[in-house]
């Protein structure tokens, strides 16, 4: 529903609206800040026990228990499941990463919601210590539950992966 369209509706309505972009806005920022503490300040991955201890409370209380995660720069089969993401994103191909997730798009209608968010992300790639730009769109689906909202389907269109010291527009450099 359209900003415009929402001012015919009654004040709880719009109230409940509100609340409910809030809590999804929360998801996605405590989503961004689990998923850069796994590394130390030097750009170090830290502990693995002390990873899963960050990354299980956010997966359970962001991802529904169905959820379906497409999120892979290099094209690889969606993620399917709570505990298939939180195998994934337990583990890195990064040793430093800062999600900034920007202008959200948050639709809500009723129990469900879409969001469309905006990523950047400068981050160093494991496998050749390599400083990286990221530039990427978000698509995800929210379901209302007992217990909350929790995201259902997330997809990354990734617009480039490209060296930190080569610009964007050289496409030999990109990653994707």
């Amino acid at each position: 529903m359209d900003f415009a369209a929402r001012k015919s509706l009654d004040l709880a309505t719009r109230l409940r609206m509100l609340e409910d972009a809030e809590e999804i806005r929360w998801m996605k920022a405590y989503y961004a800040q689990v998923c850069d503490d796994k590394f130390t300040s030097d750009h170090r991955p830290k502990p693995q026990e002390e990873i899963d201890a960050a990354m299980r409370p956010m997966v359970d209380r962001v991802f529904a228990d169905d959820a379906v995660w497409d999120g892979s720069p290099n094209g690889a089969a969606p993620i399917v499941g709570r505990e298939a993401i939180f195998q994934r994103l337990r583990l890195s191909a990064w040793t430093f990463a800062m999600h900034y997730y920007v202008n959200p798009l948050i639709d809500i209608d009723g129990d469900r919601a879409h969001a469309r968010w905006m990523l950047w992300e400068p981050c160093t790639a494991a496998a050749a210590n390599q400083a990286l730009w990221m530039s990427a769109i978000t698509h995800e689906n929210y379901v209302r539950t007992p217990e909350g909202w929790r995201l259902k389907h997330y997809s990354v269109d990734y617009k480039f992966l490209t060296p930190f010291d080569r610009p964007w527009t050289d496409r030999s450099a990109s990653s994707l």
